[in-house]
């Protein structure tokens, strides 16, 4: 989502997630780690927004325009409950833990797969991700 990579806070929102699952934070890792940002992105941002603020339209998600609070606006909040709980934890597993009881839900175990490096073509939010970083690099 184009809203998402708009963030202020979004490349220190992944760098913060990559280096909190001990994983490097480059271009590289990105591209292959195409499954860890995809949960990443879901768990993190996707999952807390209020119900029906997002739909699935075929393969990809749609906003509904008629919220009386901004789609951006509900985002960054989530990314700054986030890092509210992240600045408060020293490791991944006090994190993981402290997260799910700020959210009142089961802590989730992350499979191993999706640390697993991937060859397959990225999604359109993977790549809107890229193109975002790409062009941060050059500028």
């Amino acid at each position: 989502m184009e809203d998402i990579v708009s963030l202020d806070r979004c490349e220190e929102f992944y760098e913060s997630i990559f280096t909190t699952f001990g994983l490097s934070y480059d271009t590289a890792t990105l591209s292959q780690k195409r499954r860890f940002v995809i949960t990443m992105t879901r768990y993190f941002i996707l999952d807390k927004l209020p119900h029906g603020v997002i739909y699935e339209d075929g393969n990809k998600f749609a906003v509904k325009d008629d919220r009386s609070t901004p789609v951006r606006e509900l985002l960054t909040e989530i990314i700054e409950e986030y890092f509210k709980v992240r600045n408060q934890c020293e490791s991944c597993e006090d994190f993981m833990k402290k997260y799910a009881e700020y959210h009142q839900e089961p802590e989730i175990i992350l499979s191993e797969e999706i640390f697993a490096d991937k060859d397959e073509g990225l999604s359109a939010f993977a790549r809107a991700v890229k193109r975002f970083y790409h062009y941060k690099d050059i500028n």
